[in-house]
């Protein structure tokens, strides 16, 4: 599997609108990896993970295929990962010429709500739709096995992190999430995979004991060493620390010179993964 981290940043941004804290001031100064807009990934050209507002711009600089990707699963309705907005611009009006078949946007219920109000209102049942998914009920999409697990996050917004399999190559996609719910530990015990790649957050970066809606890299770590426990994760298993704010205290320097310690990948807006 190929998977491209388009955006690598927490709601904000960094630099965040407005902020002059001493990160936002860095990546301001420093630029390139430095610079992250809201996360966003792509695996393989066909399979995007969220849809959030800097979509648009993502498209423009990484040369997604946008218009041939017919499948996005959302992590959950929080305007920094779904920016339901924009799929408004599928419909013929603004777009000359559509790609043959609808877009397919799955989601939990607050997602599939927006999504399926939208087709209705705007009558684009022709170029959208939207698919109900549930916590712990495994879909297919293309040749993918996508299990959703429950996100240690804003329940109200359907928070979910995804198994993703395809033929012999698992990856774990979580964030937004702190420490697992022990609903999530209880599936995740029973698997008898090995994790090819973990992308995991590290929004609160190096603050502590950051447990709670999203992780701080302490905390991190301590996901990471019970999922080695559980035989999930071995020597093999790409680990990538994503999903980052500014209030996190550390720029891409600070944390790639801490995260080499722990063999731990720190994304950057553009990373590719090949596994």
């Amino acid at each position: 599997m190929k998977i491209k981290f388009l955006g690598t940043a927490a709601a904000e941004g960094i630099p965040a609108l407005y902020c002059q804290c001493d990160v936002c001031k860095q990546a301001w100064e420093k630029g390139g990896k430095n610079i992250r807009t809201r996360c966003q990934t792509l695996i393989n050209d066909e399979l995007l993970i969220d849809f959030g507002p800097d979509t648009y711009k993502h498209v423009l600089e990484h040369k997604v295929p946008i218009d041939i990707i017919h499948h996005i699963i959302i992590t959950h309705k929080h305007a920094d990962h779904f920016y339901h907005n924009d799929l408004l611009y599928r419909r013929p009006g603004y777009a000359a010429k559509v790609d043959q078949g609808p877009l397919n946007v799955y989601g939990t219920q607050p997602t599939f709500d927006k999504v399926d109000e939208m087709v209705k209102r705007e009558n684009m049942s022709d170029y959208l739709q939207a698919h109900l998914i549930k916590p712990f009920e495994t879909f297919k999409v293309l040749d993918y096995v996508i299990t959703p697990l429950l996100a240690n996050h804003d329940q109200r917004a359907g928070a979910v992190i995804y198994l993703i399999q395809k033929e012999n190559q698992t990856i774990l996609y979580a964030h937004d999430t702190g420490n697992f719910e022990p609903e999530t530990w209880e599936y995740l015990s029973k698997l008898d995979v090995k994790l090819d790649l973990i992308s995991l957050d590290c929004t609160a970066s190096f603050k502590t004991n950051w447990n709670w809606g999203h992780l701080s890299f302490d905390c991190f770590l301590q996901v990471i060493d019970k999922l080695k426990e559980l035989g999930l994760v071995n020597e093999k298993t790409t680990i990538v620390a994503n999903h980052f704010s500014h209030n996190g205290g550390a720029s891409y320097d600070d944390m790639v010179q801490e995260a080499k310690k722990y063999n731990v990948l720190v994304s950057y807006d553009g990373m590719e993964v090949n596994i």
